[in-house]
């Protein structure tokens, strides 16, 4: 299927997001005072990987060696870069190859989409309601992982697991087929993603201000609370059904390719190496700032804007190494 390019201009802005809520959330300014913004700014934040995996659901993902290959590659020239930077980052040479916990639960639901595709065209020859019964069936289970029923909860399925990704993945496949989001306008998209922001906030709020809720809904603000899958949802499709300019789709078209390389490069790919880089920038553009109120937001957005720009241009040797590579094979067997 030819995707939107909407589509490209979402995959963008989320990978923004994330850079921006990864300096929120591990970035170098301690959690007191008015940096309370700082980190409340990731919990806003966390419903944009969720978008990111509803992407994949929603066209549904191809197995192909080569596709598997390429994404174990480019893993693989992130961690040579991040090698490069490491005396600069740690003082040392350092190498690790490891794509983080994302890019390790992406690639897992790379290998099992075949079987979990076919899973779900057999149950939807057989009827829409079964298709409807067995994802409500598999949302319950999900539910019960979260509320704070020790005894019903299901091992393993915290928020910054495949698991969730592969309830998003599954949900977004769902969704599609029952045709539920023709009768979401933009507008009532965007009111549906504002009103599980509020449940969110007051959900984390509470177990800031209360041990019990602490205690007995940890997981009320994370990856999959009820909320931040919905207001990944919603956000694909206040994309979906918002016209971009042509510019900025062409451009985003153009940066696409080189987004889960930014993840890579800023946080995913080795958070020994990457993190310094990243937090150096973002202390480097505070002390520019520094007079400015609530300057250490800023520093955050624009220090997090900054880091996703330089990573694009980084990843334009890896693309230039593709073309060329490909232009050889098609050469060769052009020649044969």
């Amino acid at each position: 299927m030819k995707r939107n390019l909407n589509i490209e201009v979402l995959r963008c802005f989320l990978m923004l997001v994330v850079v921006v809520y990864h300096g929120c959330n591990n970035g170098p300014f301690a959690v007191d005072g008015q940096n309370h913004d700082v980190k409340f700014g990731a919990w806003l934040l966390y419903w944009a990987t969720n978008a990111f995996v509803f992407i994949s659901g929603w066209y549904g993902i191809k197995f192909s060696w080569g596709r598997i290959g390429k994404f174990l590659g480019m893993g693989l020239y992130a961690s040579i870069v991040l090698f490069l930077l490491s005396p600069l980052a740690i003082g040392r040479w350092h190498y690790s190859f490891s794509m983080g916990w994302f890019g390790n639960s992406y690639l897992a639901l790379m290998l099992v989409a075949p079987i979990i595709n076919e899973g779900l065209i057999a149950i939807e020859r057989k009827s829409m309601s079964a298709l409807r019964s067995a994802w409500g069936a598999y949302a319950v289970a999900m539910l019960l992982s979260w509320l704070p029923i020790v005894e019903l909860a299901v091992p393993g399925w915290f928020g910054h697991s495949f698991n969730t990704m592969l309830f998003i993945y599954v949900s977004a496949y769902v969704l599609k087929r029952m045709e539920w989001f023709a009768s979401i306008s933009r507008r009532k998209a965007i009111c549906i993603f504002l009103m599980a922001q509020c449940f969110h906030v007051l959900f984390v709020g509470a177990t800031v201000v209360s041990p019990w809720c602490r205690a007995n809904l940890a997981d009320a603000g994370d990856y999959n609370s009820p909320w931040v899958l919905i207001m990944g949802a919603m956000m694909f499709m206040i994309f979906l059904k918002t016209e971009f300019p042509k510019w900025l789709q062409r451009l985003c078209a153009f940066c696409a390719p080189s987004v889960f390389m930014v993840y890579l490069l800023h946080s995913g790919g080795n958070p020994t190496i990457s993190g310094p880089i990243f937090n150096r920038t973002l202390l480097l553009f505070d002390k520019w700032i520094a007079p400015i109120q609530m300057h250490r937001v800023y520093a955050v957005i624009v220090g997090g804007f900054i880091v996703f720009v330089v990573t694009l241009i980084m990843d334009s040797g890896r693309r230039a190494i593709a073309r060329f590579s490909s232009q050889k094979v098609s050469k060769w067997e052009s020649d044969k």
